[in-house]
């Protein structure tokens, strides 16, 4: 009934049959896992790349991950963002905190300075204030000499005076006696 031939042939169209399909089979099983591993890749590279471009060269930290889907990825990229975000912020209080320390250092530099010249003047005053004071003490000396000098003089005119009166008085006496 069934030529040995004929099952031959139904046996090769079946191999060949299987054949193709497992070739088919295997071509569909490349193609998807080419595009599941493109599917993770891709995203991956671009995380890396975002990443690597804030950590080196410009440091741009207005650079955000895309968050798409519910995966892995997505809340790596989420958590990336939030990183940013706190350092520029971070970054914006430390630049106005800079900003403020600026400005003090200025505004204290302004005060250094007059404080600095009233300091000198001051110093200055004082140097001729003691200045003065030395002259007025050897003045004050001077004065005191000249005054022990005027009252030794002024004894030894009396001493002499007394004793003239004396001779005089002595001169009297013998006129008149």
């Amino acid at each position: 009934i069934f030529d040995d031939s004929a099952n031959q042939k139904i046996i090769s169209n079946a191999r060949n049959a299987a054949l193709a399909i497992g070739v088919l089979v295997i071509l569909l099983g490349v193609l998807a896992a080419f595009l599941i591993t493109r599917s993770i890749v891709n995203p991956i590279k671009k995380t890396v790349t975002s990443m690597m471009s804030v950590a080196e060269g410009e440091g741009d930290l207005r650079a955000r991950l895309p968050v798409t889907g519910n995966d892995e990825l997505s809340s790596l990229s989420h958590a990336f963002n939030q990183f940013v975000i706190k350092i520029q912020s971070t970054i914006a209080e430390l630049q106005g905190a800079t900003h403020n320390l600026t400005q003090m250092a200025s505004k204290l530099s302004h005060t250094r300075n007059p404080a600095k010249s009233g300091i000198a003047s001051q110093s200055s005053e004082t140097d001729q204030v003691a200045t003065a004071l030395n002259q007025m003490n050897s003045t004050s000396q001077e004065v005191a000499q000249s005054a022990a000098s005027a009252a030794e003089a002024a004894r030894d005119a009396d001493t002499e005076a007394i004793t003239g009166s004396r001779v005089v008085q002595d001169s009297i006496n013998s006129i008149t006696q």
